[in-house]
């Protein structure tokens, strides 16, 4: 994580931390959340010390995963491939994680508390570690719901206890930060399609589905269109009686296909959520952890070749151009076998739960 310094996202970072330190606005120019905007203070131990608190973050959860997989490991050698396979041998979490420093590895930090949560079924500890997750990078809302998943019911104790302690978070962020906190929601939405993204792909060749007003008008919805994807899957999982770690699975990956920034780092808490499918100790789970595998290999091929590719730039540009067709047919491919893994399952009715 040193020897990667300050790189990529990471300046861009430092940039808006600096802001803080001048009492500037940081919301003018960047993405992120509260928990963020906070990580400036840490420049006290140097320009590499909010990078050093992420990873050592991301190490120590990560040690927690691993010490409760111990017991799999020593029944079932695959689990070992399978979690290596997802997280230290993958260049998605290495290079974009690590060496670059980029604060998905942070949001995956808490994502990882919050499934240790769920496995412990500590619901009210569930929606605090997602609210402090969305005050980080605000899409991990959007991951919610899956963890509320319980036997033949919804639980609504974490959904009500992670907006809970998302509106304080962003509350705050006012009183210090005034409206510039809504502009920085805002310009998370306008963003344009990129890389992983089939819309950045359709942009290139647009011919494919009758011109460059389709894409941009699907661009530009975008945002309805990951609402509809989302409810969709919470739905068909929910019903075709998918446990809540599969069901996690296959939601975030429907999710961050359907959504047009398509920026590899977003797919790290995905990484590590395949990682403890194995825990879960049923056969349908262990393959689904098998059957998402592929899509794992392509995240650290690609992200390996991005990073010493030149950023897919000169005679990458055909990768960079077509990528996003490969991503959404694998990831569809991927979450239609998940599914129809789980057919013989007795259907579930929507029950809610405290």
């Amino acid at each position: 994580m040193v020897s990667g310094g300050v790189r990529h996202d990471y300046e861009y970072y430092l940039q808006q931390w600096s802001q803080v330190y001048s009492s500037q606005k940081p919301w003018m120019v960047i993405y992120y959340g509260p928990i963020h905007i906070l990580l400036a203070y840490m420049l006290v131990l140097g320009p590499l010390g909010p990078k050093i608190l992420m990873c050592t973050a991301f190490m120590c959860m990560n040690s927690i995963l691993v010490s409760r997989l111990q017991k799999v490991f020593n029944v079932n050698y695959n689990a070992i491939l399978i979690y290596l396979l997802a997280i230290p041998l993958n260049g998605l979490i290495i290079f974009a994680g690590f060496w670059y420093g980029l604060n998905d590895l942070f949001t995956a930090s808490f994502i990882i508390a919050a499934i240790l949560a769920r496995l412990d079924r500590k619901f009210y500890l569930i929606g605090v570690l997602i609210g402090f997750a969305a005050l980080i990078k605000y899409y991990p809302l959007l991951f919610l719901p899956f963890l509320m998943f319980d036997e033949r019911c919804i639980r609504l104790r974490p959904g009500f206890t992670a907006l809970l302690v998302f509106s304080l978070g962003i509350g705050v962020a006012w009183l210090f930060w005034g409206n510039y906190v809504f502009i920085s929601l805002e310009a998370g939405v306008t963003r344009e399609a990129k890389l992983l993204s089939i819309l950045a792909s359709l942009n290139v060749h647009s011919w494919l589905i009758g011109g460059s007003g389709i894409v941009e008008w699907m661009v530009k919805y975008n945002t309805q269109m990951v609402v509809v994807a989302t409810v969709l899957v919470i739905w068909v999982s929910w019903r075709s009686g998918l446990s809540w770690l599969s069901s996690f699975v296959v939601g975030i990956l429907t999710i961050l296909l359907s959504y047009k920034v398509g920026h590899p780092q977003l797919y790290i808490p995905w990484l590590t959520a395949i990682a403890f499918l194995p825990l879960l100790s049923t056969k349908l789970d262990f393959q689904t952890a098998w059957i998402c595998i592929p899509f794992a290999i392509f995240l650290s091929v690609f992200q390996s070749m991005y990073t010493l590719g030149n950023n897919m730039q000169g005679p990458w540009l055909i990768v960079r151009h077509n990528i996003g067709f490969v991503s959404f047919i694998l990831g569809f491919l991927i979450i239609c076998r998940v599914i129809y893994l789980h057919k013989h399952l007795p259907k579930r009715t929507l029950i809610f739960a405290w």
